[in-house]
């Protein structure tokens, strides 16, 4: 299968999303060169987060320009992943500038996803010393305000499915066959959770 210059991520905080490309870039087919020892997060015993993100208050804007999206990768070349939770607000102008570009969708029920995000370390204490490290969530501010943000992002994320009557799947090995035609398994941290649904919009 041929695979595009980009493949726009999307998911709410705490929906996991970044399982998908950790075990999409485990085959070596893709562009990873956007890692480094600055951008990743570990937690539940596992360097996770890995690669650059865009949005308020990450290191790379939620811009829609070439020049941005290049921008955290060494090597210019390959299929890259470029993810944001706030793509899911602009679903509809990347499909628009970038109609060869795949967009892969992650969607889990706002409460869900809000205290997996939390068990994930979330905000941490007041002064948000031991809470997620990475990517930056500043721009949430709070538990309320995260509340509410997730339930747009979702909204959106779910719209966007509807319009283009995407197939939703859930986590696990038919997601890779159907989307990406490949044979793989899946973490333990995808298949035990039938809450999570995934699709890709060529």
């Amino acid at each position: 299968m041929k695979y595009p210059e980009y493949i726009f991520v999307t998911g709410v905080p705490g929906s996991r999303w970044t399982s998908f490309t950790e075990t999409l870039a485990e085959t070596g087919e893709f562009n990873v060169t956007d890692r480094n020892e600055q951008r990743y997060y570990v937690h539940h015993g596992k360097a996770r987060h890995q690669g650059s993100f865009f949005g308020h208050g990450m290191e790379f804007p939620a811009k829609l320009n070439k020049e941005n999206f290049e921008a955290p990768f060494t090597d210019k070349g390959g299929t890259k992943f470029l993810c944001s939770h706030e793509w899911a607000l602009m679903l509809p102008e990347i499909k628009w500038k970038y109609p060869d570009a795949w967009i892969m969708m992650i969607y889990r029920p706002t409460m869900n996803a809000l205290q997996w995000w939390s068990e994930a370390g979330g905000f941490g204490s007041s002064d948000k010393s031991d809470g997620i490290k990475y990517p930056n969530y500043d721009w949430y501010h709070d538990a309320e305000t995260m509340h509410r943000k997730i339930i747009k992002q979702n909204q959106m994320i779910l719209e966007f499915g509807q319009q283009h009557q995407a197939e939703w799947v859930h986590t696990g090995k038919s997601f890779y066959k159907k989307f990406f035609d490949k044979e793989l398994e899946p973490s333990k941290n995808q298949t035990s959770q039938s809450d999570i649904l995934a699709t890709v919009i060529k």
